[in-house]
């Protein structure tokens, strides 16, 4: 991750002021410096070098310079400036197209970081919902089992079958949100279809539980009676 910059309002300031400069040097094209002005320039700078004085007055006749240029001259000076502009526009465009093109391959970068992260989350999900139906058929193998083996005891069967029922349908509304993401075995239903007509008997203890408040009512009703 790159660190992020620090931008201060006078770096913004500068900014605008360079543009400034630049627009209104886009609109002056007189003070464009050519090619043989510019190397014209340079030579002159390091005239102190003797090979270099047949190559000025070359240029000077080229450019029509009757007196060769002093440092201090006026046309120099002038030059300078427009060379120092050009430079710096041509270094703010590059600066400014490598800018945008960093920023593009950053956005490129992040959106591919994105894509694969939303892949790997997705194939997460996927998982944790082949996990999800996987423990739902082996607890209802489990207690489907169970039901089976305990066909002699009235109340606990009661439990299993009820529990059973709870999970076809929970495997049925698991498959129902699933499928259309995973392919999914078809969810059992062993009591789910015949529910209507399964008779579930009453556990000892609920029969016992019955037992008591029926003997509490009548001890009630017989108290009533002897003081009403």
């Amino acid at each position: 991750m790159e660190a992020p910059v620090s931008v201060s309002e006078l770096d913004v300031r500068r900014w605008r002021d360079e543009e400034r400069l630049l627009a209104e040097h886009k609109q002056r094209p007189k003070g464009s410096v050519s090619k043989l002005k510019r190397e014209y320039v340079l030579l002159l700078l390091h005239r102190h070098n003797i090979g270099l004085n047949d190559n000025l007055t070359a240029l000077e006749r080229k450019l029509k310079i009757p007196v060769r240029w002093e440092i201090s001259d006026p046309a120099l000076v002038a030059t300078l400036r427009d060379m120092d502009m050009q430079d710096r526009t041509q270094l703010l465009s590059t600066a400014r197209a490598e800018a945008k093109e960093r920023s593009l391959k950053r956005r490129a970068i992040d959106a591919l970081t994105l894509k694969d992260r939303a892949l790997e989350e997705s194939g997460m999900v996927l998982q944790e919902m082949r996990a999800v139906i996987e423990y739902l058929h082996l607890q209802h193998a489990v207690v489907k089992k169970a039901v089976d083996d305990h066909h002699h005891q009235s109340g606990q069967r009661a439990a299993l079958i009820k529990h059973t029922i709870h999970l076809e349908k929970r495997l049925h509304m698991a498959t129902n949100m699933f499928s259309a993401f995973i392919e999914l075995p078809t969810p059992p239903a062993f009591y789910l279809e015949t529910l209507d007509s399964v008779f579930v008997p009453p556990s000892s203890e609920v029969l016992e539980q019955d037992d008591e408040e029926e003997d509490e009512l009548e001890e009630e009703e017989e108290e009533n009676l002897r003081w009403g």
